[in-house]
């Protein structure tokens, strides 16, 4: 992916896609605040939460046959022409249409869709994107003492320092080359001072602020992700260094996040 999505690539693919402003991009680790993030924007009355929503995968899978080409999805991202470009914005739009209505903004809160940044900056230029951040060892921790049943890397230890690992390489590659802003939201400013954090992502989709966005523990949505009993709480802060208690248990893990995390971080926006 870093290699076919290149700062040369941006500028081939620059004017491609849709633009619409009414989507909302959040992603990041699991348990690094990406159902908590999602939950506050979808109590704005002009907000409709899809989930966690595979469509980004589905049109990145979909590439191959969309350009009627054998090669694999990532190259033939590399080969991405406007009319399919336009042809992919218009589907998933459609499909989110479909869900959601016209006219509102969409909250789309998959967090592996850090891996198809590419893709969708290209789809949907305007579109608004939220990176969801947490210290990796507490999100770790938070991963590997979670049941997942379609997360197999998350219950074993070696496969967490790798996972994590991929991910902040494709992260920092985003932030050098990715021709869209994105918002960066840290898990412990949400929980140290909600409403400037809340606030911030109201305005960053462009929106007017509400009240209710407070109180997201009552919103009525569907949460179907493992942050159900978090989401329907108001906000604590229990969880920020929670990764402290399991040092004996999870010391070689811990230590290699921690060399991890020290590769750096974004600014605030970029």
């Amino acid at each position: 992916m870093k290699e076919r999505c290149s700062a040369e690539f941006f500028e081939r693919v620059n004017g491609f896609g849709l633009e619409t402003d009414r989507l909302v991009f959040i992603f990041g680790l699991p348990r690094s605040g990406t159902s908590l993030t999602g939950q506050v924007l979808a109590s704005h009355s002009q907000v409709v939460g899809l989930g966690e929503s595979d469509l980004a995968q589905r049109s990145f899978e979909s590439l191959p046959s969309l350009l009627g080409s054998t090669s694999s999805a990532v190259d033939c991202l590399g080969r991405i022409d406007h009319e399919t470009s336009v042809k992919l914005a218009g589907g998933l739009l459609a499909k989110v249409e479909a869900i959601a209505g016209r006219g509102s903004f969409v909250v789309d809160k998959m967090p592996d869709n850090y891996l198809y940044l590419g893709l969708l900056a290209i789809l949907f230029p305007r579109a608004k994107f939220i990176h969801c951040r947490r210290d990796l060892r507490d999100t770790a921790v938070s991963c590997w003492s979670m049941s997942f049943t379609h997360l197999n890397w998350a219950s074993d230890l070696g496969n967490i320092a790798s996972r994590f690992a991929a991910y902040r390489s494709l992260m920092h590659h985003w932030e050098r080359v990715l021709p869209v802003p994105v918002l960066q939201v840290d898990y412990e400013e949400i929980v140290s001072d909600f409403e400037t954090t809340a606030r911030a992502m109201i305005d960053w989709c462009g929106l007017d602020w509400e009240p209710a966005c407070l109180d997201f523990h009552e919103a009525k949505g569907i949460v179907r992700t493992a942050s159900l009993a978090q989401v329907r709480q108001p906000i604590y802060r229990r969880s920020v260094g929670r990764w402290r208690n399991y040092e004996e248990q999870l010391g070689p893990l811990l230590g290699q996040l921690n060399e991890i995390d020290t590769l750096g971080s974004a600014p605030a926006v970029n």
